[in-house]
């Protein structure tokens, strides 16, 4: 899937069975959206387990999945880019 966006129950246990059971889904360089994710620190919890950096705009979360997180090999350098040098 190219997009999971989260925009139920925002209690933190279902916030990160959300994200846990989409993530293998999206492919590399699809989008996991979250609204609200200041209500608890799921959103927050789960980029970091992933290593993936996100981008909030406001209470609003969005992080790409990249090849390597994909299990698809290093990107470039191997450095983790920036989600902001990719267009969303």
């Amino acid at each position: 899937m190219d997009i999971f966006l989260h925009d139920s129950l925002h209690t933190y246990q279902h916030q990160f069975f959300e994200y846990e059971i989409a993530w293998p889904f999206i492919t590399p360089g699809g989008l996991l959206l979250s609204d609200d994710i200041f209500w608890s620190r799921a959103f927050h919890h789960f980029t970091r387990k992933q290593r993936a950096r996100y981008l909030n705009v406001g209470n609003f979360g969005i992080v790409r999945k990249l090849a390597f997180e994909a299990g698809l090999g290093k990107l470039g350098n191997g450095s983790r880019s920036s989600i902001l040098e990719s267009t969303v």
